[in-house]
């Protein structure tokens, strides 16, 4: 499978959405519009293609992914002030985190859209009555153009558009993320918002998609990585991305190291240590329970 890098333009066979024109305005954005924090080149790379087509960005844990999808929010919700955007992860927790920070961002580089942020996570106390008038307020607000940032999980984001009456149309959204993504399966809650209502919709009425992964496969080698990784991509209809500088770790998958484990003895003082602690709890135990034998 052939891996986007940083400084190549995507193969636009290999997602149907990433044939679409390069964005003529891409030299005019401001960057301080979109970040308090200096984007590094490969996150600049990854909003530009982002801006270009569906991608699965590919980034270690730690390197900016939220970073370079937080700039593409913000540019996407500018370039369509009418439609959603939506940022889905697979835990609660995560949801609550990247809306405060997306938000706290938003702070720092005074980002005005002048319509709300929602999160909608709920545990399993939340009652369905709650989560039914919740949805409905949300639906209500997003109808009129008052609300323009989601925050959700993939099972609460299904079940807005599965909704038999007042329902949110997918076609509505510009931009949907999806963190975590190398967790997706057939049956996972992400392949059935991108089964049953992206590959619907005809091709000019699709959000684009963004997917975020720090770990592509976690396989054991090169070989079985990039078929999952393949595999991921179909998925969600996207082409891989991944500067240069994050591809040599998956080179180094070719060649094993072979590891042998090393056995040390323990010291006397260690030996001595190890026997006074079993026989302190030795006596603890008989003294609290005498007649356990």
């Amino acid at each position: 499978m052939q891996i986007t890098p940083s400084n190549s333009t995507m193969d636009p066979s290999s997602s149907q959405s990433a044939q679409r024109d390069q964005p003529k305005d891409f030299d005019d954005i401001n960057l301080q519009q979109l970040t308090h924090i200096p984007p590094r080149d490969y996150q600049v790379e990854a909003l530009y293609h982002s801006l270009n087509g569906n991608i699965m960005v590919c980034f270690p844990t730690g390197t900016g992914k939220t970073l370079a999808s937080f700039m593409a929010m913000r540019r996407i919700a500018n370039k369509y002030p009418n439609k959603l955007i939506v940022f889905l992860a697979p835990k609660i927790v995560l949801v609550d985190q990247q809306c405060r920070q997306f938000q706290e961002s938003n702070n720092f580089i005074n980002y005005d859209n002048k319509r709300p942020i929602v999160s909608m996570s709920w545990n399993s106390q939340v009652d369905q009555y709650e989560k039914e008038k919740f949805q409905k307020k949300f639906l209500d607000k997003s109808e009129k153009g008052e609300s323009y940032a989601l925050f959700a999980t993939p099972d609460s984001f299904l079940s807005l558009l599965r909704r038999k009456n007042k329902k949110l149309l997918l076609e509505d959204c510009s931009l949907l993320v999806f963190d975590e993504a190398h967790g997706a399966s057939k049956k996972h809650p992400y392949a059935k918002i991108m089964k049953e209502f992206y590959e619907p919709l005809p091709e000019d009425k699709r959000p684009t998609v963004l997917a975020l992964t720090a770990s592509p496969s976690g396989r054991e080698d090169l070989t079985e990585t990039e078929n999952q990784l393949e595999e991921i991509c179909r998925i969600f209809n996207c082409t891989p991305f991944m500067p240069e500088i994050f591809q040599e770790g998956l080179e180094t998958a070719k060649n094993k190291i072979d590891i042998e484990p090393i056995y040390l003895e323990p010291s006397q003082l260690e030996i001595e240590i190890k026997e006074a602690i079993n026989n302190d709890l030795e006596e603890m135990f008989d003294e609290h329970f005498p007649d356990w034998y």
